[in-house]
């Protein structure tokens, strides 16, 4: 009888042993498998961002090309002074929202950028208030040189009261 109760102990043992294992697995493969959504989350926004940018760009080229057919078109029609001017206003126009464009662009990259990069200029700078420390013990060296020369300076007084 013994025999047979070690022996079923033993199995619901393993059992149970298995069974925690199977359960850790099952929690470790939700872990990854949240970890890949928060990745392609962002993976995601970076992309529509880049969408966006891509998207604009294309906007602002078609834009420029339909301008410079009805510029065109304007030309053919009626060769005015008045014509040209417009036109070079429009472009003119054009230049400066691509230039927005670009800039806005440039911004969106900075802020997605990480600011580490600014820290270590920060401690960079700590660096370099630390040699000004060194200048100002150098300053402090110059002023005890000037006390010698003012003893100095008081000893030459004395030797002319006593003459």
């Amino acid at each position: 009888m013994m025999i047979k109760t070690t022996a079923t102990a033993v199995i619901a043992v393993v059992v149970v042993v298995v069974f925690m294992l199977l359960l850790l697995l099952l929690l470790l493969l939700l872990l990854m498998m949240m970890m890949m959504l928060i990745m392609m989350m962002i993976m995601m926004i970076m992309m529509m961002m880049m969408m966006m940018m891509m998207m604009m760009m294309m906007m602002m080229m078609m834009m420029m090309m339909m301008m410079m057919m009805m510029m065109m078109m304007m030309m053919m029609m009626m060769k005015m002074m008045m014509m040209m001017m417009m036109m070079m206003m429009m472009m003119m126009m054009m230049m400066m929202m691509m230039m927005m464009m670009m800039m806005m662009m440039m911004m969106m990259m900075k802020m997605m950028m990480i600011d580490d990069d600014d820290d270590d200029d920060d401690d960079d700078d700590d660096d370099d208030d630390d040699d000004d420390d060194d200048d100002d013990d150098d300053d402090d060296d110059d002023d005890d040189d000037d006390d010698d020369d003012c003893d100095d300076c008081d000893d030459d007084d004395s030797e002319l009261i006593v003459i």
